[in-house]
């Protein structure tokens, strides 16, 4: 856990530097493309790893019913965003051209949600 933590870590302190970064003034076309693709990125190691939490059952051990309940309660994010989630996150097991398309920053979280569904 120690590399993935650090490496999650970081990710957090990218986030403050950006955060603490004036954005009035400058262009910032490139940013937001790469801001968005980063996003895309970081969603599906999300995906990649709520799959294996579900698997994991690690989710009853916090006294939730499913890995969509436990994002609900620890999370507050809406009901039907948690299925949507781990549906998701557990159909792109099976769609592995899409998942790389998604890690590397190619399509967005929408589209893969699109993609799933079919």
């Amino acid at each position: 856990m120690g590399s993935e933590a650090s490496a999650i870590a970081r990710l957090i302190a990218a986030l403050d530097e950006l955060a603490a970064q004036a954005v009035a003034g400058r262009p910032l076309r490139d940013e937001l493309l790469a801001l968005d693709a980063a996003r895309a990125r970081l969603d599906a190691q999300v995906a990649r790893r709520l799959h294996a939490f579900d698997a994991s059952l690690e989710w009853a051990a916090e006294g939730a019913h499913s890995a969509a309940a436990f994002l609900v309660a620890r999370t507050r994010c809406a009901r039907a965003d948690a299925h949507r989630c781990v549906r998701v996150a557990h159909e792109l097991a099976d769609l592995d051209d899409t998942f790389a398309a998604w890690a590397a920053g190619a399509v967005t979280t929408r589209h893969v949600e699109v993609m799933a569904r079919a």
